[in-house]
This record gives structure tokens, C-alpha cells and sequence, in this order.
């Protein structure tokens, strides 16, 4: 046995006298280590800045604070991992952050310039807990290889949602980042983004850069007004989707509550791998998959009463959003929820794949609900059918 062979036996075990292995403590940017990639034997070395930039690239792709580089918990785990390599602290870590975002930025520049696409724009606003307006703005365009790219290219505060400010927003950003090849721009069906849409029309006139002076240049965003469409069609059974809620609410706002409902449904012998869910009100998809889980569950919340005296209390007492009282449930409100899910099941469909043709088959089943022996169904369609008209007309 060679020098450098006794050197790496470093420990022997005291129950059978077996020699251990200890690694050799190993340089930065010296001594290399033989690595097993893809079942090829390769040559590896420890290399500060690379092992710096991945740690940055996992804070963004995770959207993990910058204080995680702080954390016991990582630090422990890097002093097993590689204990060569040197943490950075939270600022250093901010710092790389915005040095990538701006090298990204350098090339899609660069790439936008090369290829110069016909740019699709969606915006986004809203208003943070802080009382602070935000506009996200994001290009979609395909390259030469005809691959689409989403990408964003500003994420701001903004004075305010009136339409000046935003059409100033979004211009300014197109100035920024030298564009003015703008094919279409989506937004919300808000009255105010159609004249921030015309501003933005007249800036393009201006570059000389308006396709047919802007006449298409405004497309509706699709999920908006899918849900237009259809809170306005569940206006029609409101009472039965208030009383699942307020149920729904009840069940899940503590966890011994949930054990008695658990409880309920084992001795109705109800098997569903589904929990219940609470929706929030202003996104029908939700509410949709509150109701179509809940239905599931009718036999147990029949006889939960007997599992927690307090039920039906609640229901007969607790206020609403809107400052009514729910009540206990019928049987005709379980009867519309079953109406309702299975109404809504085609929409639900529709919004994981929705496409431009997915709108005349949305318009062929509303014609098709019209016509049903159903009243309710069909009131509630026509209904929709109204929205369906103002927003895509006669497809």
C-alpha cells in the first residue's frame, strides 16, 4: 500500500476492525474529483462562482426570500453538502439577482431586435393590501423557429387604474424596451380600458405603427368574460349556492368540526377521494367545484346535526356577505346544485383548453340548455346567452 493510499485510511471501526474511508480534503480550483454523470466517468471541480449562480438561479425559479441564504436550516445542510463553498449573504444574494434579471433582459433586447416579432400584449392591474395600484405587462410572440415566448416585460406601481395612467404606463414601456411592432393588446372588459386602449392607439399612429389604424388592436380577454357570463347565469339560483356555502363554511372553519363531519360521512358510507372546498365568490370555477364536491356529500350533511348540535344553529343565524341570513338547506336547493354542477361541468371544461372555436360550441350549448323541458335550466341560459351576445355576438 502506497503513501498516499494510508493517508485516506483515516478511521478504524472499534467493533471489527474495519477500515473506513475519509474523503481528502480537496482545494477550490486545484485538485480535481472523479464524478459519475449519465454513466460516464468525468472529472469535477469545485467552483465558487458557478455553485453562486445556481444558488441564485434556485432563489428565483422557487421564489424563495432572499433571507433563505440566512437560514440554520441551509446552512447546515451546505456545511454537509460542500462545505467549500462560501454563503453569500441575503444583500450579496439581492444583488446577483438583479445582475441576472439584467443580463436576460441585454438578450431579449437583443432577440427582439434580431427577430423582430409582431408583439402581443396582456396587462394586468390591481390594487395590494398596502392600498398600492401594480401593472404587470406581458409580450407573447413567436420566433423564426415559430416557438411562443411569454414574457414579461414590466412589473411596476402605477398612480392609479384611470385610463390616462395606464395608456402612459404601458407607452412608456414600449419606449423602454424600444417596441412599437404591436399586433393586439388584451385587457379586462373594464369601460376604462377601452379608452386607454384608444390612447394607446393614437401612440401607434404616431410611430406609424398602427395595423388597420387599430381597429383589431383591442382583443377581450376570454376568461373575463366567461366569468361575466356565467356569475350572471348563477344569479338565478343564489339562495341554494349561499345556504352549500355557508355549510361548506361552517365544516371547514375548525378542525374538530371537519373530524365530526369525517365522522358523518364514514357512517353514510360515502366514498369520494374529494374534500370539501369553499369558493371564492367572484371566480365561478371555483364556486363550481365547491358545489360539485359538496353535492357528494348531501346524505352526510343531512345528518350532521346529530354529530354537532351547533349546525343548524348557525345556519339560522350566522350573516352573509351581503348581510342576509342563509337558512337551512332544502331539498330543492340540493336539487339545483345538482342542476347547476352538471350545467357548469361544459364551461369548467372549456376554461383548461379554451380556444377561439371553443366559442361557437359555448354558444351551441347555450341554445341547446334553451331549449330544454327544464325552466330553471333554460332561464338560466337565456340569461347568459344575453352576456354571450354583448361580448361575442352571433359566432
Amino acid at each position: 500500500m502506497g503513501v498516499a493510499d494510508q493517508s485516506r485510511i483515516s478511521m478504524v471501526d472499534s467493533t471489527d476492525n474495519t477500515p473506513m474511508y475519509k474523503p481528502p480534503t480537496v482545494a477550490p480550483n486545484i485538485q480535481k474529483l472523479l464524478n459519475i454523470q449519465n454513466n460516464n466517468l468525468e472529472t469535477w471541480k469545485f467552483e465558487q462562482e458557478v455553485c453562486r449562480r445556481a444558488l441564485v438561479e434556485m432563489i428565483i425559479l422557487d421564489e424563495l426570500p432572499f433571507s433563505f441564504v440566512e437560514k440554520e436550516g441551509f446552512n447546515k445542510f451546505m456545511s454537509k453538502v460542500q462545505p467549500l463553498f462560501y454563503i453569500p449573504s441575503r444583500r450579496t444574494i439581492t444583488r446577483d439577482c438583479y445582475e441576472v434579471y439584467g443580463e436576460m433582459r441585454i438578450n431579449l433586447k437583443q432577440s427582439l431586435r434580431e427577430i423582430q416579432p409582431r408583439i402581443c400584449l396582456t396587462t394586468d392591474t390591481w390594487t395590494s393590501v398596502q392600498r398600492i395600484n401594480y401593472m404587470c405587462l406581458t409580450a407573447h410572440f413567436i420566433d423564426r423557429d415559430w416557438v411562443l415566448h411569454k414574457r414579461i416585460l414590466n412589473f411596476c406601481p402605477i398612480t392609479s387604474h384611470k385610463c390616462e395612467y395606464l395608456a402612459e404606463s404601458i407607452s412608456n414601456c414600449l419606449l423602454d424596451w424600444k417596441l412599437d411592432n404591436v399586433f393586439t393588446i388584451t385587457l379586462d372588459n373594464a369601460s376604462s380600458n377601452d379608452v386607454a386602449v384608444l390612447e394607446l392607439s393614437k401612440k401607434l399612429d404616431m410611430w406609424g405603427a398602427n395595423l388597420m389604424e387599430g381597429k383589431h388592436l383591442h382583443v377581450r380577454c376570454m376568461a373575463r368574460i366567461l366569468n361575466v357570463i356565467v356569475q350572471d347565469g348563477l344569479k338565478e339560483i343564489g339562495p341554494s349556492i349561499k345556504r352549500v356555502r355557508q355549510m361548506v363554511k361552517y365544516v371547514r372553519s375548525s378542525s374538530s368540526r371537519t373530524r365530526n363531519f369525517l365522522k358523518c360521512v364514514e357512517m353514510q358510507k360515502i366514498e369520494c377521494d374529494k374534500m370539501l372546498s369553499l369558493d371564492v365568490p367572484t371566480r365561478w370555477n371555483s364556486t363550481y367545484l365547491m358545489l360539485d364536491t359538496a353535492e357528494k356529500f348531501e346524505k352526510a350533511f343531512e345528518r350532521f346535526d346529530l354529530y354537532d348540535g351547533n349546525f343548524n344553529s348557525f345556519l339560522a343565524t350566522d350573516v352573509c356577505e351581503d348581510g342576509s341570513i342563509a337558512g337551512s338547506i332544502q331539498y330543492e336547493d340540493w336539487a339545483n346544485v345538482r342542476n347547476i354542477t352538471k350545467f357548469l361541468e361544459k364551461f369548467y371544461e372549456l376554461t383548461l383548453k379554451f380556444q377561439v372555436h371553443d366559442i361557437c360550441e359555448l354558444d351551441a350549448y347555450l341554445k341547446l340548455c334553451i331549449a330544454s323541458d327544464d325552466l330553471d335550466l333554460s332561464k338560466m341560459a337565456s340569461r347568459m346567452k344575453e352576456k354571450f351576445k354583448k361580448y361575442w355576438g352571433t359566432p
